[in-house]
């Protein structure tokens, strides 16, 4: 974001007027993070904020967006429902006795007028075919299937269910935000690694399995899927790794500063993102202000002779295992363990390949 950014509330004891007594700053040195609190919150604290370190705007910051919609409850002659993305939801349509023989109907209402959703004869509007019931009982509820509707990239949406109505023109209004998923955040160094880890449930173990990129407010690129297919940018630097039939990892190596943005891992027979498509969604940080030092990309021998490779590593991964591994284009792209710290050679490399520790 862009713009002059007025601090709010710092690790050094000030909080400005408007949050004075709902918000404090808690630090998590050992993690290297630190979380804000805000209670009490209203429509008014939506907007775009920074949190970082340093001097305002001009140390480390990462961008936050934060949306903060009505709550469940009546809102005048409106009762308000929300809903996650992809969850269920019951309305509950109360009527008058003496019309309980007469049509029900659900609209949606639009630009155009209030477009039929459902209603007691069986008619069922095609984008919710699968996913909408009315039940006739006591309260009279409709039960709503949610799916991957709106784009990936709103906060929320709104939707009116205005009319449950008969010949008389009885009706209830009823207003449906459908909330998007809260993005899982993932933070990761300059030239170093991150792994998204994504489980979706047991609705999609016979489905493919993809992580996609937001590229604008409605599209999402696949950068790998399980069918073979990965975005060229990523090529030689990116995994995916199938745990089980509900859940995979996705790998990716030497980060670049425009990977980051927002990405999306789901399931779905074509291996791309579809409405009604499991998703989990992510928000992947890159922080350019890394220990990692650079190291070639390309490395240079002769046919008989020898090579040395200098991977860097943060010093809090000094106790961890250290491997280095072959490359291969397979369908979800594969990286075979040649050697590794702990003294394990492959065995067509024994006696010429070796992992030293440098000091420094």
């Amino acid at each position: 974001a862009k713009g002059r950014c007025t601090t709010l509330i710092s690790s050094d004891g000030y909080v400005s007027k408007d949050y004075e007594g709902r918000a404090n700053i808690t630090n998590f040195p050992d993690s290297s993070t630190f979380v804000m609190n805000i209670d009490h919150l209203t429509q008014n604290d939506s907007g775009r904020y920074k949190c970082g370190l340093g001097i305002n705007s001009r140390g480390l910051s990462f961008d936050v967006s934060l949306d903060v919609s009505k709550g469940p409850g009546p809102l005048g002659d409106t009762e308000v429902y929300t809903a996650d993305l992809g969850g269920t939801v019951t309305i509950n349509c109360p009527f008058k006795p003496e019309n309980s023989e007469k049509k029900k109907s659900v609209c949606k209402k639009t630009d155009k007028g209030c477009v039929t959703v459902i209603d007691s004869t069986g008619e069922v509007n095609f984008d919710y075919g699968g996913r909408i019931e009315l039940r006739n009982y006591g309260h009279r509820p409709i039960n709503v299937q949610l799916h991957y509707q709106a784009s990936p990239a709103q906060r929320c949406w709104e939707v009116h269910l205005p009319d449950w109505e008969d010949t008389i023109g009885e009706k209830s209004n009823v207003d449906l935000q459908v909330l998007k998923p809260e993005p899982n955040l993932l933070y990761g160094d300059l030239r170093g690694s991150v792994i998204f880890d994504c489980a979706l449930g047991s609705d999609v173990e016979n489905m493919a399995k993809f992580l996609c990129r937001m590229s604008n407010e409605e599209a999402c690129d696949v950068v790998i899927n399980t069918l073979g297919k990965k975005d060229r940018s990523f090529e030689g630097r990116i995994l995916l790794i199938p745990k089980n039939k509900r859940s995979f990892s996705v790998h990716i190596t030497n980060l670049r500063k425009e990977d980051a943005g927002n990405y999306l891992c789901g399931a779905h027979s074509d291996g791309e993102p579809q409405k009604g498509s499991p998703i989990q969604a992510w928000q992947l940080f890159v922080n350019e202000e890394t220990v990692i030092p650079p190291s070639p990309s390309v490395v240079k021998g002769v046919v008989g002779g020898s090579v040395a490779v200098f991977c860097p590593y943060k010093p809090k991964e000094t106790n961890s295992l250290k491997y280095w591994c072959r490359w291969e284009d397979t369908q979800n792209g594969l990286c075979r363990s040649l050697v590794e710290s702990d003294g394990g050679v492959t065995e067509q490399y024994e006696g010429r390949l070796a992992l030293h520790e440098e000091p420094g």
